[in-house]
């Protein structure tokens, strides 16, 4: 487990024992203009990067499977890495990944930059601790905390989420009634206020949709935008993964958050995107074509 998650979520109070869950991350490409957010295995390699075309636009994903009781994701931390790609070669960027309203729900318009907390790179549910420390969201090639940027890779680090306190609270259904407490309570609607170590239970009909319960969602979007277009294939990678998973809600030191234990690192499994990058085809003409032109000059030479 990265140093990272181990003091990340000591401070939200989510440590425990490790478990049989398995939580599967990947990294797909999303769409110009909708979020992914599929269920299905995505295709692979992402869309070709040229000198017309040289944005991608990514997002990372999880599910849990496996465990009782429906497991759900609590909290994560990984690193987004191009190894091999020197940042001279492109620029990475946060991209919007919730609603316009700010209701907490997923953003499906076209694809655009933001790094605001809650609002960009990182989904809002998971956004306590980047609330607390901006670095929680990501450094993007920069180092900090415990993360030391390497020059020769495009990377985004220390990414950190928890499901806790407002973030939580925040997620569409969590908190129907805007009470501060999680509906499943069973003292929500009745005025009551929860005793540490109240528990509630966590909606199926929410789980899935906002927490990863047995279905990919959207953990992270980014871009990656090449300026060197020499051609060689990315490897959108992940570096340094761990999880936390939950099966229900606790009322502890005063907020809402997962009873959470940590996930087994031989249970934390990550899939690559590979994306190639090439001249534009139009280039590659211009290129065959001057190579038509020097062998025909070579020709009137020797005539």
């Amino acid at each position: 487990m990265t140093k990272s998650l181990v003091s990340a979520m000591a401070l939200a109070a989510l440590a425990g024992m490790a478990n049989a869950q398995s939580v599967e991350f990947r990294i797909v490409q999303e769409s110009a203009t909708t979020n992914s957010l599929v269920t299905a295995t995505p295709p692979t390699p992402g869309t070709t990067l040229t000198s017309a075309n040289p944005s991608g636009n990514y997002a990372v994903q999880a599910r849990v499977t496996a465990g009782a009781n429906g497991s759900a994701l609590a909290g994560f931390s990984f690193d987004i890495v191009i190894p091999g790609e020197p940042d001279a070669n492109g620029t990475i960027a946060k991209l919007r990944i919730m609603s316009l309203a700010g209701d907490g729900t997923y953003f499906n318009g076209a694809a655009a930059t933001n790094s605001s907390i809650g609002a960009g790179g990182m989904a809002r549910q998971y956004s306590y601790l980047a609330g607390i420390n901006s670095q929680f969201n990501g450094l993007v090639n920069t180092s900090g905390g415990t993360f030391t940027n390497q020059a020769g890779q495009q990377e985004i680090g220390l990414i950190t989420g928890s499901a806790t306190g407002s973030a939580l609270l925040g997620t569409p259904g969590v908190d129907p009634a805007g009470e501060g407490n999680v509906g499943t309570w069973s003292g929500y609607g009745v005025g009551g206020t929860p005793a540490s170590g109240n528990t509630a239970s966590v909606d199926p009909a929410i789980g899935p949709v906002y927490f990863a319960q047995g279905q990919f969602i959207d953990l992270y979007r980014f871009r990656y935008t090449a300026t060197n277009f020499t051609q060689r294939t990315l490897s959108l990678t992940l570096a340094n993964a761990a999880a936390q998973v939950f099966n229900q809600f606790v009322f502890n030191n005063g907020s809402w958050g997962p009873q959470a234990s940590n996930v087994a690192a031989a249970n934390v499994t990550t899939t690559p995107l590979s994306v190639p990058v090439t001249p534009a085809p139009a280039s590659a003409a211009l290129l065959g074509l001057g190579g038509l032109v020097a062998a025909r000059r070579r020709r009137t030479k020797v005539a």
